[in-house]
């Protein structure tokens, strides 16, 4: 990472949940499976049991997602456990996630920061430190998170509703909307958004 603003933003959000997409260097030997053949990579520096493990290695981890294409993200080992079974031999159980979202990615190409998928920091605090922060316009998939149907739940889902069916879950936010739903999370009961991030995906989960 040559230039200025991927080391800024790394030495400001790292460790944590932020993933930096750059240019790959062509003589840097990394296999393209690492890369899905694109010339750019996305580098994260964790926290807990990867950091941990990556540290004592002395070396890079490359690895993907913890859950089947297009499913909601894990955020327990159980989850994992859950999703893929007996597809993976081992599981290793640093405890639940502290924050329930992704990570953030940011592309820096040319000089220019590009927020492809909003996640775990937010818009405000990297624009906090870079104002010319820009959002993605490109329809093409750069990083996960992009395609039409992502992290999604087996059920169907109705957004921002009114009124719950009589043969529907809720997933609340805040007050509870009219209705008798089969059953109810509540994200967050006093509308805390930090609170609803956590709770986001286990309580899809559950409900699914």
């Amino acid at each position: 990472m040559a230039n200025s603003i991927p080391r800024q933003l790394a030495h400001k959000f790292w460790p944590g949940p932020l993933s930096l997409v750059v240019p790959i260097n062509p003589d840097g030997g990394l296999n393209e499976l690492i890369s899905g053949g694109l010339d750019t990579i996305a580098l994260r520096q964790p926290r807990g049991i990867m950091a941990e493990i990556a540290a004592k290695l002395d070396a890079p981890l490359a690895a993907p997602s913890a859950n089947t294409s297009g499913r909601l993200s894990p955020t327990t080992a159980r989850h994992v456990a859950d999703d893929l079974g007996d597809e993976i031999d081992l599981i290793l159980d640093g405890g639940p996630c502290a924050i329930g979202l992704e990570s953030t990615i940011v592309k820096l190409v040319n000089d220019e920061p590009v927020l492809l998928r909003a996640g775990g920091i937010t818009l405000e605090a990297l624009e906090a430190e870079f104002p010319v922060m820009r959002l993605n316009d490109n329809t093409s998939i750069e990083a996960p998170g992009m395609m039409k149907s992502h992290y999604a739940p087996r059920a169907n889902l109705r957004l921002n509703v009114d009124t719950v069916q009589n043969d529907e879950a809720l997933l609340a936010f805040g007050p509870p909307v009219g209705g008798d739903p089969v059953a109810m999370l509540n994200l967050s009961a006093n509308g805390n958004l930090t609170e609803a991030a956590t709770n986001l995906y286990s309580y899809l989960k559950q409900l699914d």
